[in-house]
């Protein structure tokens, strides 16, 4: 399936770099140099800024990325099992999905757009969501 290691060599010969220490500090910005260690050892994955840019120089498609770094790190069966199915799709949908999902976040807008007061607070504020907790920033 995904190969984390293969994936940030991908990445570092992308960036013309030779260590994980480069990659994670000097291309990432991470502050740590065991980043990416941590990375390859399984104790930790990439966040999504991290993802983005990685993918940025592999091509790899991130929502196919975050799916099977997901399936790694879920706690059980079915769990890393619904994440592999989406990974799945993901990868045979290609770029398809992020196309429909673009043309449906414009639909949305657009009928948004016949509701003044929906469209006013769609267009003024933004939804953060963490740990099950949603913050709404206006």
């Amino acid at each position: 399936m995904f190969d984390v290691n293969d994936f940030l060599d991908r990445a570092k010969r992308a960036a013309g770099v030779t260590s994980d220490y480069a990659l994670g500090v000097k291309v990432l910005g991470h502050a740590k140099n065991s980043t990416v260690s941590n990375w390859r050892a399984g104790r930790s994955a990439p966040d999504a800024r991290s993802v983005l840019k990685l993918c940025e120089l592999t091509g790899d498609d991130p929502e196919h990325v975050v799916a099977c770094l997901q399936a790694m790190r879920a706690a059980n069966d079915e769990e890393s099992g619904l994440w592999q199915r989406i990974a799945a799709r993901l990868k045979q949908q290609g770029s398809a999905s992020l196309f429909f999902a673009l043309a449906l976040g414009f639909l949305a807008v657009g009928m948004l757009a016949g509701a003044p007061a929906l469209a006013d607070e769609a267009a003024s504020s933004l939804r953060i969501m963490s740990n099950s907790i949603q913050y709404a920033v206006k």
